[in-house]
């Protein structure tokens, strides 16, 4: 799915990891789109986040117009929610 989009600039994919030791485990998971580590939780903090996954959908404006928590979506919903943001 990122590669689909990832020259598109209407989508910027961006993984948080609560420390590296996360970062180096979604390495070994093939993960193909960027990731930084929030040690100090404060994206955590910003959007609410306390349990993972969780994924949150924001629009060009930087409004939150979903969130989605503890569940591992699929490419046809993550698709879904892309056309409602675009």
């Amino acid at each position: 799915m990122y590669n689909k989009y990832k020259n598109d600039k209407k989508l910027v994919v961006l993984g948080i990891a609560e420390d590296a030791e996360a970062t180096d485990m979604v390495k070994n998971l093939e993960i193909v789109f960027p990731m930084v580590v929030d040690e100090h939780y404060r994206v955590a903090t910003l959007y609410g986040v306390k349990k993972l996954p969780h994924v949150i959908f924001i629009d060009k404006k930087g409004k939150v117009v979903r969130n989605v928590i503890e569940t591992v979506l699929d490419e046809a919903t993550i698709e879904k929610y892309l056309q409602e943001i675009f």
